[in-house]
């Protein structure tokens, strides 16, 4: 069980930071970080968890066996990471990560999830600069290579949530952690993504 106690911890060490930083282990094609992804983008971000919290995806490299992967997706997440970040509270470069991931194609889903042009040109800027977007994704996947299961959620770099593909890949524990540390901290409206869960427990 993750305590409430540990969550309360990372929110007196995060103070005085404006958003909670994590990070998201991902393998391309992960049944289970389709899920996870999913449920952070419906159940989060489009809940406006971004404007409390700073995200970066990493995926390791090569892709799940037997299924159809864009190999513009690791470009995609590795440039996005470096050229935009959390500066797009809404994170709409993630949105299409998850969208393509898996089976489709990054740009098949800038079009279906209308990403805004003006935030897709610097990502594309990006990949489209070889030498840049090549150490990137280097850069990305020795981070990570790095674990063993997929995804893996980190909050300010430590693995404190119950590990997602044995507990349903549920997003609550995370959403749950973001929402704590911006309430603790003083953070005033909370977004609609904490009205479920900033009041519960995480439980394992």
């Amino acid at each position: 069980m993750v305590q409430v106690a540990l969550v309360s911890l990372i929110s007196d060490r995060l103070v005085a930071t404006s958003r909670i930083p994590v990070s998201l282990i991902e393998w391309q094609g992960c049944p289970d970080c389709t899920v996870y992804g999913d449920g952070l983008v419906n159940s989060g971000l489009k809940r406006g968890l971004g404007t409390i919290m700073s995200m970066t995806a990493y995926f390791k490299e090569g892709s799940h066996p037997g299924i159809e992967s864009d190999p513009s997706l690791h470009p995609w997440v590795a440039c996005a990471n470096n050229v935009t970040g959390d500066k797009d509270a809404e994170y709409w470069w993630y949105r299409v990560a998850m969208c393509a991931n898996p089976g489709q194609t990054v740009e098949s889903c800038i079009d279906s999830i209308k990403m805004p042009a003006d935030l897709v040109e610097p990502i594309r800027e990006c990949t489209n600069d070889p030498s840049k977007s090549s150490k990137l994704v280097n850069d990305m996947h020795l981070y990570g290579n790095g674990f063993q299961r997929f995804p893996w959620p980190l909050i300010d770099g430590k693995a404190c949530l119950p590990q997602p593909d044995t507990h349903g890949d549920d997003i609550t524990p995370l959403i749950q952690v973001v929402c704590k540390w911006a309430g603790d901290s003083g953070i005033s409206p909370l977004p609609p993504a904490c009205d479920a869960v900033v009041e519960h427990s995480v439980v394992s």
